[in-house]
């Protein structure tokens, strides 16, 4: 045996991807031109095949991996044999010199306690599903069942955004693809391929379109949640992303590709549980971290939306109600509206242009060539306020700001989409950069620095700011010039001062908790490829 093989290792990947796919459980070694150093550039490759036991392996599998190998990308014609097949003589020539591509030591036992599993032999179900007929046009917003796309898949939990649904008898015409709990779920194709997650249990009844494969395996050979988080350790991550680019021109996983992918997991499925019990549990906190920022940022808006928008105290003085607030905090709205250019405002109050209390794009400095934080536009949510962490960049040219700053992306489609951020991710006294796409608001006082974030989100203020977009199709923008005389109804100092003491702790609290998650995250990140690769061991009695 020796290790020199003269092929380029993006050809040598592809192939072992096809061969794992199509012929599972067979040892293959090079041999000839490629592997005595007699070979050029349009030489053949010769592969032969070692089946278990050195017994024949099919001829079907022999024709389905010839028509795969001539299929692929690879521009070398791929000789393949069959040991079994090959007389005596041919074995002792090939043994002077080959070199192992697939070992069988790969597809058994992988260490002690531990084993490989073929997901084709350990699933119950395999599959993805399709789109209903008439496309994204007859997707409902709202419905019983709802309908899983590679945009809810990540490596880091199911996301609900842009989650869509679909009526009765879309989903009777999808139930082949029905999601079950604990169902894992395994983008297929394009940019997001391999990207991994588990069904969230409240999206259920659910069902997957044509790029989502869910993944089912046999609890009692292979735990579902363990299973999640084999595919998302990064070692997984770069074979499944290896196998996706091994085929045509677009990124794909097929369903042969799936199945015939190894796990090596521990025999015992208990220590199984315990390993993804260690690792859910970080999991289970950064997800109530999310909720809790959730439902921190609602109560938030609707608190905006009360006062600032519909007035609610007031109109609950004028019809004679009680306001459901402390009296101190109730004597600080009027009992009448007036008429005023937005229509009736609270008595007391101003009508004033944006820019009035909101500086657009604020004036700050950074030399150029120096590092500083950087944000770019995929680092905006679409919802909630935290952006991604910055990353470190030498300033070129872009927006510049500070925490407290809000980010509001003003191209299409991300304007349209969401695209908003509250900024709190900054070193202290330090500026940021980021994208040229962004609207840089910061609030002057005495309005709360809260609240140009909470305008962003107002669905009238970006009703607005899409309406304001000109440009050509496919790169419209909305204008700061045209945000900057929006108005609004603007309440008194006092106002100003109760509503900041009221909502200021409440994002203060959801930066606490998203520093808390990014903390376990880390842990999270740290521990995974140790526990399932076997490095660190736990007992399955532990759970």
């Amino acid at each position: 045996m020796t290790d020199r093989l003269d092929l380029p290792s993006r050809y040598r990947d592809q192939i072992e991807v096809l061969l794992r796919e199509h012929v599972p459980g067979v040892e293959v070694w090079a041999y000839g031109s490629r592997v005595n150093g007699e070979s050029h550039d349009a030489s053949d490759l010769d592969l032969v095949l070692r089946g278990p036991d050195l017994e024949r392996i099919p001829s079907g599998q022999l024709a389905d991996l010839t028509e795969a190998l001539e299929q692929s990308n690879v521009p070398i014609i791929v000789q393949i044999h069959d040991w079994a097949r090959l007389p005596e003589s041919f074995h002792r020539e090939i043994e002077q010199a080959y070199v192992v591509l697939v070992e069988e030591k790969e597809l058994g036992r992988v260490s002690d306690g531990w084993i490989s599993l073929r997901l084709g032999d350990v699933c119950t179900k395999i599959g993805s599903g399709a789109t209903p007929r008439g496309g994204q046009e007859v997707y409902l917003e709202e419905g019983h069942y709802a309908l899983i796309r590679s945009q809810n898949v990540y490596n880091n939990g199911f996301n609900y955004d842009g989650l869509a649904f679909i009526n009765q008898q879309q989903a009777t015409d999808l139930k082949n693809v029905e999601v079950f709990a604990d169902d894992v779920l395994l983008n297929i194709t394009g940019d997001s391929v391999a990207r991994v997650c588990q069904v969230a249990p409240d999206v259920l009844p659910a069902r997957v379109n044509q790029h989502v494969a869910i993944i089912r395996p046999n609890p009692n050979k292979l735990s579902p949640r363990f299973l999640r988080y084999f595919l998302v350790s990064p070692e997984i991550q770069a074979t499944l992303l290896s196998w996706a680019g091994s085929g045509g021109t677009r990124n794909a996983l097929t369903k042969g590709m799936i199945e015939s992918f190894d796990v090596q997991a521990p025999m015992d499925v208990a220590e199984q549980r315990a390993i993804a019990h260690i690792l859910g549990t970080l999991d289970d906190k950064i997800e109530l971290n999310r909720r809790m920022n959730e439902t921190l940022e609602e109560m938030a808006r609707a608190l905006f939306k009360s006062w600032f928008v519909d007035f609610d105290p007031v109109h609950a003085k004028m019809e004679g109600r009680d306001p459901g607030l402390p009296t101190h905090l109730a004597d600080l709205f009027p009992n009448r509206l007036v008429d005023s250019e937005l229509g009736p405002i609270p008595e007391g109050w101003e009508v004033k242009a944006l820019e009035q209390f909101i500086e657009l794009n604020p004036r700050e400095s950074i030399k150029r060539g120096t590092l500083a934080p950087y944000l770019n536009m995929a680092a905006l949510p679409i919802s909630g306020p935290n952006p991604d962490d910055p990353i470190l960049r030498e300033y070129t040219s872009g927006t510049r700001f500070r925490n407290g700053d809000t980010l509001f992306a003003r191209i299409t489609p991300c304007l349209e989409n969401g695209k908003t951020a509250f900024v709190q991710v900054l070193p202290k006294d330090t500026v940021g950069w980021g994208s040229t796409e962004f609207i840089v608001m910061r609030a002057i006082p005495p309005v709360t620095s809260v609240y140009p974030y909470l305008l962003a989100r107002d669905p009238a203020f970006r009703a607005h700011a899409i309406q304001s977009m000109t440009g050509t199709s496919g790169r419209q923008r909305a204008r700061t010039e045209a945000l900057a005389p929006y108005q609004v109804a603007f309440p008194t100092t006092e106002v100003w001062t109760v509503f900041a003491l009221i909502i200021e702790p409440l994002f203060s609290k959801i930066h606490v908790n998203s520093e808390e998650s990014r903390t376990l995250a880390v842990q999270r990140d740290t521990l995974l490829p140790k526990l399932v690769s076997g490095e660190l061991r736990v007992d399955g009695r532990a759970t």
